[in-house]
């Protein structure tokens, strides 16, 4: 049997051991996220922060487990007591683990990354962080909003820095007093402007312009295509330009027959 002083020497031994078991298991993840391939807010870097603190625990109570049996002190009640305790703070701090997995999922899905501008439900914004309890997202309007992992991962998210186009899609009146040649003049017009310009999408066939209604009020003529662009604000500008020059041809005397 150990004396108290050698009793007390080797627990602080196990006990600086458990302690820098845990402190290696973050030093090496942090060693990891340092290198350029993962950027220190990225979701990879949370999730490795992650893994290190779960490890270096799990490692840590290894080795307190075996410094208490060789210290003689019941080592598998103490385990037992340890996954006991485990399995009560799980149930108390349920919301905690359900965001932990809804971040896991996050994580294996890959259905956005930090930088991305999504919109779920009725919110849309740039993910500033993705972390191991709540998503960061920065609205457009600069207000930033914090949403747990449990419930972005069950929202039908749109991501929309991935997509390879937007929908340009608008009703044109008609002309007032036009007649129909003017009309199918205007028509072919309208076409022609839409297949030569170079951002707008043609594998899936022409632009869609079409006569929809006779009545001004209800429509007229009803103009559909994809604008390919990298970006909201790129398509935002082709748009502005086509509907530029849409008005333009709508004022033009050649086509409305007034003056």
């Amino acid at each position: 049997m150990l004396g108290l002083e050698p009793l007390a020497k080797t627990f602080l031994l196990y006990l600086a051991v458990a302690w820098a078991t845990a402190l290696v298991c973050r030093f090496l993840a942090e060693a990891i996220i340092a290198s350029p391939r993962v950027p220190d807010e990225s979701y990879d870097a949370h999730l490795l922060r992650l893994l290190a603190r779960v490890t270096g625990f799990i490692g840590g109570a290894a080795v307190l487990v075996y410094g208490a049996n060789d210290l003689g002190l019941p080592a598998l009640g103490v385990a037992a007591g340890l996954g006991v305790g485990s399995v009560a703070l799980a149930l108390a701090s349920q919301s905690t683990v359900e965001n932990l997995f809804g971040g896991v999922s996050i994580f294996a899905d890959r259905a956005f990354r930090v930088g991305d501008f999504i919109r779920f439900g009725v919110l849309k914004g740039n993910v500033e962080a993705i972390g191991p309890r709540s998503t960061r997202i920065r609205a457009p309007d600069g207000t930033l909003i914090t949403v747990p992992n449990a419930d972005i991962a069950k929202a039908h998210v749109n991501n929309l820095s991935v997509r390879n186009s937007f929908l340009f899609e608008h009703r044109v009146n008609l002309p007032s007093g036009a007649t129909a040649a003017q009309i199918t003049a205007l028509l072919a017009i309208f076409r022609k402007l839409l297949e030569d310009h170079p951002a707008i999408e043609k594998s899936d066939g022409p632009p869609h312009v079409r006569l929809t209604s006779l009545t001004p009020d209800s429509g007229g003529i009803h103009l559909f295509a994809h604008v390919i662009a990298k970006d909201e604000a790129a398509f935002l500008h082709t748009q502005e330009e086509l509907l530029l020059r849409i008005m333009k041809l709508l004022s033009d005397e050649t086509v409305t027959g007034t003056s």
